[in-house]
């Protein structure tokens, strides 16, 4: 220990150090107080007698545990002082430390109706996350944990549309008093500590039946209002998401578009970086959301294709003309709204077993009028490199005279890109621009020198 600092009580610490305790976390442990109690007195953060003059209960106590005085062990605190203990039956002595008073804490006598049952489980943000079986055990669970204030004014707005008024009247208290109890109920429901009971319940310490919904309690772990997304998490979402067919982007605007409220911070890409890893933990209520409005999803009538060689390969002279995976979305104003570019690279890379109907349907539909566009993309094969090379030297024209000595020649067509199509750089190239080029330099040709 360090009995040098100017902003600690030298001699609680040494008398501590010196003694049969050794530590503080000991003597507090000792005396059955905490840690802090004890810490606080010797980093002076705290004074040992209050402002009426008495010497505080566990300083008493320390002073007791250490016998000695409380002006050997609080010298500077007690000079010039005038301080008494609370204790008159003990004149010159600490006295007795004054009994804890038990508070009681459950109250297994209240009962809920299924209806109040439900009614509570729909104020909790873990809400989507309860099977039905767990409705009533679990809400008579939590209401038996309400503090007596709490639940006089929680049960009579919640079950009974009781209003502000008519509670103010009955139980004698000021409006606002009874707002803030059923806000700091709400916030206890909330809580941490009421996911941590359930995670309990799935493990077998609690008395409640074991949850059997796909999404398993045992798979949650929280951390301050956090839950950790283990692998079996991250599993559960990804087949939410394939079932589905829906990502963060399309998930939440298929909430806003049911007329859901987005939680507060909740982003597209933060459910993106819960099913690849990037992040190890998720909000609880951005969770609960999530998967109460995949859960929405699931219940729809979805039509599947499976997704084998004969479709694959229809994609892929639509890859090839560049329109997959993203610019079939182009001007598309009629486009799922749930449709993504990464859900067809998905397609195109053979990394899912199946697709939705629809929007297999309306991506063919889409890439068949596109790919007769002039500006459709068309590969750029050997056989179209020679056939530029050949009438490049028969009309003794380069690619910069070509474009520079023509006016009619397509906007953002340039001598750099013929030249890149020639070295084979790139493997696709406009079919109106390539189309413009061979037809000029073939005119060139008839034309002669």
């Amino acid at each position: 220990m360090n009995f040098c600092s100017k902003t600690r009580n030298e001699s609680l610490a040494l008398a501590i150090h010196e003694s049969p305790f050794g530590s503080i976390s000991r003597l507090a442990e000792h005396l059955g107080i905490h840690y802090r109690n004890v810490q606080s007195y010797v980093k002076r953060e705290r004074e040992p007698i209050d402002r009426h003059g008495y010497v505080k209960y566990d300083a008493v106590a320390i002073c007791e545990a250490l016998g000695q005085d409380v002006k050997t062990l609080f010298p500077d605190e007690c000079a010039g002082r005038v301080y008494r203990f609370y204790d008159g039956k003990h004149p010159g002595e600490y006295g007795p430390r004054m009994k804890k008073i038990t508070t009681r804490r459950y109250f297994p006598e209240r009962g809920l109706t299924d209806a109040q049952a439900q009614a509570m489980i729909d104020l909790l943000k873990i809400k989507p996350l309860v099977a039905d079986d767990q409705v009533k055990p679990l809400a008579e669970e939590l209401i038996c944990r309400l503090k007596p204030e709490e639940y006089e004014v929680f049960t009579q707005i919640a079950f009974e549309n009781a209003s502000v008024a008519e509670i103010e009247e009955a139980l004698g208290i000021g409006s606002r008093a009874v707002r803030a109890r059923y806000q700091n109920t709400l916030k206890r429901l909330n809580s941490p500590a009421t996911m941590g009971f359930l995670k309990d319940v799935a493990e077998g310490r609690e008395a409640l039946p074991s949850c059997d919904s796909r999404f398993d309690f045992n798979m949650l772990g929280v951390i301050h209002g956090r839950v950790v997304l283990t692998g079996t998490v991250r599993k559960e979402l990804r087949r939410f998401q394939e079932a589905t067919g829906k990502g963060g982007a399309a998930l939440l605007k298929d909430a806003k578009a049911r007329g859901q409220e987005i939680p507060d911070g909740l982003q597209p890409n933060m459910i993106t970086q819960w099913l690849n890893g990037a992040t190890k933990s998720a909000h609880l209520e951005h969770l609960s959301f999530v998967i109460e409005v995949w859960r929405a999803c699931e219940n729809q009538e979805i039509s599947w294709h499976d997704l084998d060689e004969e479709r694959s390969s229809q994609l892929a002279p639509y890859r090839e003309a560049g329109l997959l995976p993203s610019r079939l979305f182009k001007d598309a104003e009629d486009k799922p709204s749930d449709l993504t570019p990464a859900m067809i690279s998905s397609w195109v890379n053979r990394k899912v077993a199946r697709v939705r109907v629809d929007h297999w349907d309306w991506v063919n539909e889409r890439c068949k009028t596109l790919i007769d566009a002039d500006n459709c993309r068309v590969p750029i094969t050997d056989e179209t490199i020679a056939t530029l090379e050949r009438l490049r030297e028969a009309s003794g024209v380069g690619q910069t005279e070509l474009i520079r000595g023509a006016n009619d020649s397509p906007k953002g067509l340039t001598p750099t890109m013929i030249t890149a199509w020639m070295n084979g750089n790139v493997v696709t190239a406009r079919r109106d621009f390539l189309h413009y080029a061979i037809e000029r330099w073939t005119a060139l040709v008839k034309k002669g020198p």
